[in-house]
């Protein structure tokens, strides 16, 4: 099993912690702007919620 590494040492790039509109967050995606491998979640309830939202987008679209 791979050991879980803190998000902030799997890159050298700077991380930026924000909190983004669910709506907005949506348009985002729907646009093409965002996908799932731009993200890293840092609990639980953020993961499912994200997880929700892509599925609710790709219905959409």
């Amino acid at each position: 099993m791979k050991p879980i590494v803190p998000a902030e040492t799997r890159s050298t790039s700077p991380r930026i912690r924000l909190q983004v509109d669910r709506q907005k967050l949506c348009q985002l995606i729907e646009a093409g702007h965002l996908c799932a491998t731009d993200f890293v979640c840092l609990d639980c309830p953020s993961r499912d919620a994200l997880k929700r939202i892509f599925l609710q987008c790709s219905l959409r679209g």
